[in-house]
């Protein structure tokens, strides 16, 4: 996953994420068959160790193509009683139905042997052996995803030189629309963040004093906003709308002893 940076349709600056979306994802079963010269001849077949070893597609429209190898160790008991072994690597090649792939998309293909080989002495001197191989196909394709990338609003409330603590500090949209709220800590400081760029309304109340501010919110930058230094006794005209006067009201009287 990456990002690069760039806008999105309502101008705020975004960070675009790259990720890989899944188009389809199968497993298929494929059986392959193979007739093998027994050097010397064999008795009988003690076991035979199979596994992939290497494995490669191609993504064509609407579905994978892939072919690989299958390496086999052969054990058997040769005519002079020994138990000797030969080894044999055998291609073989297939196709899962993947919709929506596409030739510049990316695949991953894995391929295992599902079960022990099973196979048949035809002779002295051939064997038929199959061997069931699952293909787990899983194409993806790079994908982007806006995210808004986003600011803050911090500052002190203050009043006659005093930090003043438990202030409520609210944020509003430019339609006067709650954003969310906070308390100043016991330095009169507060802070607001993960807010998409935009302009905002600020208000803090506290002790009958009231101040509006309105301020820029710009992407990954902190805005600094401080209040009391134009105070007014009054919610209403200090501008504030009666709901936002009324929620302030409620706020303090929770904090107020």
């Amino acid at each position: 996953m990456y990002a690069h940076y760039g806008c999105n349709q309502n101008q705020e600056t975004c960070v675009y994420i790259k990720f890989p979306a899944v188009v389809g994802e199968t497993t298929v079963q494929h059986i392959v068959q193979s007739v093998t010269c027994i050097t010397g001849g064999a008795l009988k077949i003690d076991h035979i160790e199979a596994s992939v070893k290497e494995i490669d597609w191609d993504i064509l429209d609407g579905k994978v193509v892939f072919h690989g190898v299958i390496h086999k160790q052969i054990f058997y008991v040769s005519k002079d009683n020994y138990v000797r072994h030969q080894s044999e690597d055998v291609q073989f090649s297939g196709h899962a139905e993947i919709p929506g792939a596409e030739p510049d998309m990316k695949a991953e293909v894995t391929a295992t042997i599902r079960g022990p080989v099973t196979y048949q002495l035809l002779s002295r001197g051939r064997l038929e052996q199959h061997v069931l191989v699952d293909v787990t196909v899983r194409v993806t394709k790079t994908e982007e995803l806006p995210v808004p990338l986003l600011g803050s609003v911090s500052g002190t409330v203050i009043s006659n030189g005093a930090a003043q603590s438990l202030a409520v500090v609210a944020i509003c949209d430019s339609m006067w629309r709650l954003i969310g709220f906070t308390y100043t800590n016991d330095s009169g400081n507060y802070r607001l963040v993960s807010l998409p760029p935009g302009k905002y309304y600020v208000v803090a109340a506290r002790a009958g004093l009231y101040e509006v501010k309105e301020v820029t919110v710009e992407a990954c930058k902190e805005a600094n906003v401080n209040f009391f230094q134009s105070p007014s006794t009054d919610c209403a005209a200090a501008g504030i709308p009666s709901y936002l006067c009324s929620l302030l009201a409620g706020l303090l009287g929770i904090v107020t002893v």
